[in-house]
């Protein structure tokens, strides 16, 4: 782990943050993200509430879980 004002700040293991990136940021990359410890985030302004539910179910679905 490599401690810093992000990792303390936002509670993740590296300094790293991906982007939300529509269209490539989907739930399997977000989970791979967060499973090796960044801050990955889930684009979601563009979707509806229908839209983003799914895609938060299937991100659960792919992560580990808070270690």
């Amino acid at each position: 782990m490599l401690e810093t004002a992000f990792t303390r700040r936002v509670g993740c293991r590296v300094p790293i943050q991906s982007a939300p990136m529509p269209g490539i940021a989907t739930p399997d990359l977000v989970a791979a993200v967060a499973d090796a410890g960044a801050l990955a985030m889930l684009p979601a302004p563009l979707l509806s509430a229908e839209a983003l539910g799914a895609q938060l179910d299937a991100l659960a679905a792919r992560t580990r879980g808070v270690e």
